[in-house]
């Protein structure tokens, strides 16, 4: 279903499931990272960056790059991740949108896919 979206409407935050191997080059250590994704609605601009973990400054921290990134501020952050969305409401220039809810066929999809925190 194609949905139509303003300019400087939403913009659609979450971390992937997967992680990113990081070598550390001088001890060879390897750490994972996490990966948050920004995308703009309207334009499917997007922003990604690797962080260590899903906590709340790192969360916090990868909106305000992203929307450094964009140039700008949007209407409504729209995310899924039903437990990390209220840090979303710490800004009152937008709101937030919550994403799909949870339905009967969906089952344990998220904890079989790997992803820990939504």
């Amino acid at each position: 279903m194609r949905q139509v979206h303003r300019p400087g409407e939403k913009l659609f935050v979450d971390y992937c499931g997967a992680t990113v191997p990081v070598v550390d080059a001088g001890t060879g250590e390897v750490r994972e990272a996490q990966v948050f994704v920004a995308v703009w609605g309207a334009s499917s601009y997007t922003f990604a960056e690797a962080t260590w973990s899903q906590g709340l400054s790192d969360w916090i921290g990868s909106h305000v790059r992203a929307f450094e990134f964009g140039g700008g501020l949007t209407e409504l952050v729209a995310s899924k991740c039903l437990e990390l969305r209220h840090a979303s409401s710490l800004w009152d220039t937008s709101g937030t949108l919550p994403g799909r809810t949870k339905t009967v066929k969906d089952g344990n999809a998220r904890q079989s896919h790997g992803a820990t925190r939504c």
